[in-house]
Parts: structure tokens; C-alpha cells; sequence
């Protein structure tokens, strides 16, 4: 290969305006910063003229980076348009990486540039448009210092881990800089034969000069130990630290490589972690006096509440990822605001829009392995976006498959939703063990069956919660042939309890005698069982003490597109027997009330 030039910059915080050194094979001095950084201050240059392989480049700058925590970047200088740059993006400009992304930058990224495109991102990673390749005839060398708080903001808005941003974001050796360049200049000149320019520097080093007073005193009180100063300052010089005694303390000249040492506590961190943390005094943690009743909240008691509820009904719970399947997740909700920008796998690339997702896959797996019977619960956050607190906490149970194997003396019973809606309330009950008034009404989300699924209301105000039947569609998604009843209850939703004690009310059993009456009325198909039942209790509360429906009969003989219901209403009084007269005078009621809410009539 022929000879070629390496133009070597260092760059220290501050605006740096660089000729192309490709016209003359020289670097002239860099042009007084138009303005002031936060992050930039001072360059350097050197050329000289080699042969090597171009991965020599890049070894020489990896040696020097894990030797002396100095990252190095070089560019091909023929691509760089006249000057380099050292500015803050704008929205809006973008660049592809040499890891061969492009990247969409925000204001306030601090980028390396020239006057017409961005070469990199200061202290992260540099452009692919100006990498080094085998017919590269100028190569510029960086050396520089960024700001740590930049970098690491930039670094994590573009979702970026490199080995400079890791050691910029840390602090770097301001000290490295010059140190750095000369080693790389003296490796390259060795491997690869040329020459170097001269160095130009631009800015100034900044001279960082750290004294931390530290009181031996203090000192022996942070720790708990008895340590003895001359002990101590035997550590602190075996970390290169300089110790001066002035009176009762010890002055510290904290050395530019330690940039994580800022005051008298991270000092006593050092002599601790030196002298051994087995020699810290072991002391009982548990306090003398009561631990506090109070340690859980009650949203905390409330989930403990639950799970020992679901678990008594032979629940079996379920802890999965906060994240989940964007395929499996598309059936619920918006996704748009949960992607994640560095998935731990590709499987678990979105925040969990629901609960449902994951414990379908689990009933999934269980089901290839020949299981037949599923009773999954979980409660856990599901995520309405990415922003912080925009979440909610959700009990979600899964039933699906035989409840009742066949034998001699029962047929196989499979699951349904009225199982998971029994649940479903048993469980409002308990957490809420007051008096309420819960009613279902017919609306669920989509991912629920049409004609098989409801909402849970409480107190006709409150909604908190959905059951029924999966989605048929979401169910052959998975190639399931069963059908998956599900319930899903909004803990947050769910008031808590109104009276500091939990206490029922004492049960008051009637000696006098109940009276059973049933009724049929013929009704159009679309009136609800729940609305009759409704309609006879409020007839009269005290005396009617339940309502059942035990029979729904269709048949062209009640009529066109019409439905007979059956009712079974359980009446009693607290203070007497009731007499014929009084059964007679409910049974009207009840037959006008119904009639009159439903427009059916009762069936003879």
C-alpha cells in the first residue's frame, strides 16, 4: 500500500473548527471558537505517513482505551468536509453509526461535524460516513473530553452502549488526554512506519486540583471502627492519594483519576473497603421496642387479601414478565406508547397492555405438555404508556378446560363463565366485606365473546371488572380449541373499606316459616334474566328474601322470537307467619311489576 497521512485532534470541551488537512498534507491552527460549550474546549493535531492494515487503527485505539481508560476515534480525513466541528444538534439531523443505525438526534446532543453533515456524537460513537476503509489516504486522530452529564443523557435518548460512552459518562482523566495521543502516535509509528505532524491543541487542559479535609474523628464514627490514622493514611497512599496531617485532620490531594472521590464521605468509602467489610461490628437488626403494625398499605393488604382468596379456590398463581409479545399483545390495546427500545428478547418487546397475553401463553405451554385442566391467576401492573405512574394494578384469573373428569358417576363438566363469575364477585366481597350492590351489565371489551361475556359494576357507579369468554378469534390466534373463561378486577378501582373494622353484621335467622313460589313469564329474547330478578326483589325487600331462575324454555308455541323464563322467589317474615292473604298480595305485585318493566307476560 502507499504512504498516507494521519492527522491526530484532540479535543478538551469547546467549539474546534479543523481544516481539511487533505489539500496540503498539513493542519493549520484551529479557528477561535465562535462560541462557548458546556463541552468543549481544545484541540490537537499530528500527521504522519504509514502503511498499515486498517484494523491496526483500530487495535491501536481499543490498547490505549483499556490501558489508560482514554477512548481514542479516528476518521478518514478526505471525507471531511474543509472543518470539523464541535456544536449541539438540532432536532431533526440524523447519521448513520458504525454500528450501521441511523440515528434521529434531538437539540442539545453534542455532535462532531463539518460544515455540511454530522460525523458522530461527541464521546459515543462515531459516523460510518467518515470510517476508516482499505483505500483511506488521511486518517485524523481524536483525543478528547466530553461532558459526563451530556453523554449520558444523549446515550440514553438514543438508546446507545459503547465503550467511550461508558467511560465519558464515568469521568475521564482530564490528564489521559495528551498522554493518550503521544502513546497512540508512538504505537502507530512502531506497527505501522510513517510520520506525524505536529500537535495542535486547541483550548486548555483544565488543571483539576482536589484537597478534601478528612477528620479521623468523623471518620471513626461513619464507619463504627476504631481504625488508627496512621493506618489510614497507609491506605490512601497505596490508592495514590497524597496525605498532609494539618492539626486533628488529614488533608487530601484527591488524584485527576478519581473523579469519583468528591468528598469526605467517598474517602471513608476507600479506607473501608480496603481495611475489609468483615471488619464492620455485626449488630442485631432487629429493634427493642414493637415493630410497627403498620408496615403494609392498605393497596399492599388488599393484594395479599386476594391472592390467599383465589388460592383457597384452587387458583394457581402465575408471576410473569412485565413485558410481552407485541403479536400477542395487538389484540389488546394501544401499543403505540409501550414499545421498548432495547427488548431483553424479541419475544418481550412491548409493556404489557394486559395481563390476559401472558397467562394465555402459559395456558398454551401447559396445554403441549397434555395438562387439561386450568385454574392461572396473577396480579400485577398492566401499562396504559411508558410514562411513569401511568399504570394500573390487575387481578387476572384464567379457568378453562374439565372442571369434572367423567367416572361412573358424573359426566365431564368443562368450565365456564359462570365459574369465573362466581369468582369474580366472591373476591369483591371479600376485599370489600360491606354491604354492596354489585349488577353485570352486557358490555366487555373486545378481546372478550360478544355474546358471552359482561362488566361488573358496583353500585351502579364503579366498574370493576370484566369476565366472560375469550375472543374466539384471539383463541384460534393460539390454536387453542378450548374455550378460555378469564375475569379481570381493577384493585385500584375497588373503594376500600369505608369502617376501620371488618366485622359482619350479626346474622338474624327468622323462626318462622318460608314460603316458595315460582313463576314463568314469556319474554322477548333480548330482556335479561338479571332485570327480572331485579324487578322481584325490589318489590318488596323485606319479605322477599331471594330470587332465582331455574328454568329458560324456547319453543314456537310461546310465540314468534319469544322465551319463557322461570322463577323461583323465596319469601319470609322476620316478626310472623305469613298468611294467604300476604303470599297472595306479593305474588300480584311481583307478576304487575315484572310485566309491567319487561312487557312480558306470565306464562300459565
Amino acid at each position: 500500500m502507499g504512504n498516507f497521512n494521519l492527522l491526530l485532534i484532540f479535543l478538551i470541551f469547546l467549539l474546534l473548527n479543523v481544516p481539511n488537512p487533505a489539500a496540503d498534507r498539513s493542519l493549520a491552527t484551529p479557528e477561535t471558537p465562535r462560541q462557548s460549550w458546556r463541552f468543549g474546549v481544545m484541540p490537537i493535531s499530528i500527521i504522519v505517513s504509514f502503511s498499515p492494515e486498517i484494523s491496526a487503527l483500530v487495535d491501536i485505539t481499543n490498547f490505549v482505551m483499556f490501558d489508560m481508560n482514554r477512548p481514542l476515534h479516528v476518521y478518514d480525513a478526505d471525507k471531511i468536509n474543509e472543518k470539523i466541528i464541535v456544536r449541539s444538534s438540532q432536532k431533526g439531523e440524523s447519521f448513520r453509526a458504525l454500528d450501521d443505525k441511523e440515528y434521529h438526534l434531538e437539540d442539545g446532543m453534542c455532535v462532531i461535524a463539518d460544515k455540511s453533515k454530522v460525523l458522530g456524537l461527541g464521546g459515543i460513537m462515531g459516523g460510518d460516513e467518515t470510517g476508516c476503509t482499505p483505500s483511506t489516504v488521511n486518517v485524523l486522530l481524536e483525543s478528547a473530553l466530553f461532558d459526563p452529564v451530556n453523554t449520558a443523557k444523549t446515550g440514553r435518548q438514543l438508546s446507545i452502549l459503547s465503550d467511550a460512552r461508558y467511560r465519558f459518562e464515568r469521568g475521564v482523566d482530564p490528564n489521559s488526554v495528551e498522554a493518550g495521543i503521544d502513546l497512540a502516535s508512538q504505537l502507530i509509528i512502531e506497527i505501522c512506519g510513517g510520520e506525524l505532524s505536529e500537535t495542535t491543541i486547541a483550548g486548555k487542559i483544565p488543571i483539576i486540583n482536589k484537597t478534601i479535609s478528612l477528620s479521623i474523628e468523623r471518620l471513626k464514627k461513619r464507619l463504627g471502627i476504631d481504625i488508627d490514622e496512621k493506618e489510614t493514611q497507609v491506605i490512601l497512599k497505596n490508592l495514590g492519594i497524597k496525605t498532609t496531617k494539618k492539626g486533628n485532620d488529614i488533608l487530601c490531594e484527591i488524584p485527576s483519576w478519581r473523579q469519583d472521590i468528591s468528598e469526605e464521605a467517598d474517602l471513608s468509602e476507600e479506607v473501608i473497603r480496603i481495611k475489609g467489610y468483615d471488619s464492620l461490628p455485626t449488630l442485631d437488626i432487629r429493634s427493642p421496642e414493637k415493630v410497627n403494625k403498620t408496615i403494609l398499605n392498605d393497596s399492599q393488604k388488599r393484594i395479599s387479601r386476594t391472592k390467599r382468596l383465589l388460592a383457597s379456590k384452587s387458583y394457581n398463581e402465575l408471576i410473569t414478565w412485565s413485558f410481552s409479545s407485541a403479536e400477542d399483545s395487538s389484540f389488546y390495546n394501544n401499543l403505540d406508547k409501550l414499545r421498548i427500545l432495547n427488548p431483553i428478547s424479541e419475544e418481550l418487546d412491548v409493556l404489557r397492555p394486559s395481563l390476559v397475553p401472558n397467562l394465555i401463553s402459559a395456558v398454551k405451554k401447559n396445554l403441549a405438555r397434555d395438562h387439561n385442566s386450568f385454574s392461572f391467576f396473577e396480579i400485577g401492573n398492566q401499562f396504559l404508556s411508558s410514562n411513569p405512574g401511568d399504570q394500573v394494578c390487575v387481578a387476572c384469573g384464567v379457568k378453562a378446560g374439565i372442571k369434572q373428569a367423567k367416572d361412573w358417576r358424573d359426566q365431564e363438566n368443562l368450565y365456564d363463565i359462570y365459574d369465573v363469575k362466581r369468582d369474580m364477585i366472591d373476591v369483591i366481597n371479600h376485599v370489600l366485606p360491606q354491604k354492596n350492590k354489585l349488577e353485570v351489565i352486557k358490555e366487555a371489551p373486545s378481546w372478550y365473546h360478544p355474546g358471552r361475556s359482561g362488566t361488573l359494576m358496583l353500585n351502579k357507579s364503579i366498574k370493576v371488572g370484566f369476565f366472560g369468554e375469550l375472543n374466539p378469534k384471539i383463541v384460534n390466534f393460539y390454536k387453542i380449541k378450548d374455550r378460555i373463561n378469564l375475569f379481570e378486577i381493577f384493585l385500584d378501582d375497588v373503594p376500600f373499606i369505608s369502617k376501620k373494622y371488618t366485622n359482619k353484621s350479626a346474622f338474624n335467622q327468622s323462626n318462622y316459616q318460608k314460603v316458595y313460589r315460582d313463576f314463568a313469564f314469556v319474554v322477548d329474547p333480548n330482556v335479561d334474566g338479571n332485570d327480572i330478578v331485579l324487578s322481584a326483589l325490589k318489590v318488596d325487600q323485606n319479605l322477599i328474601k331471594s330470587v332465582d331462575i331455574f328454568d329458560i324454555f324456547t319453543d314456537p308455541s310461546l310465540g314468534k322470537d319469544k322465551k319463557s323464563l322461570a322463577i323461583k322467589v323465596t319469601m319470609q317474615a322476620q316478626d310472623r307467619t305469613l298468611s294467604e292473604n300476604d303470599i297472595q298480595d306479593l305474588c300480584s305485585k311481583i307478576i304487575s311489576t315484572i310485566e309491567k318493566e319487561t312487557s312480558g307476560t306470565v306464562r300459565s
